[in-house]
């Protein structure tokens, strides 16, 4: 799949960010705490919102400077 070590993947939940813990959180709630498997078909949906997001908004939105 890729040369990133396995910890990308299976991170210990203390060593997450603050954000990363929330996303977690979030992830929870939209799954309705069912915790499904990241299939190929959901983390290409997934990677498709993120898409359409980040193609519709400009830079600036996104806290960059001018």
């Amino acid at each position: 799949m890729t040369d990133a070590p396995p910890s990308i993947f299976l991170p210990e939940f203390e060593d997450l960010t603050e954000n990363e813990r929330a996303w977690v959180g979030f992830l929870r709630l939209i799954t309705q705490d069912t915790d499904p498997a990241p299939t190929l078909a959901r983390v290409q949906a997934l990677r498709s919102v993120f898409s359409d997001c980040s193609s519709s908004r400009k830079a600036t939105d996104w806290g960059a400077a001018d």
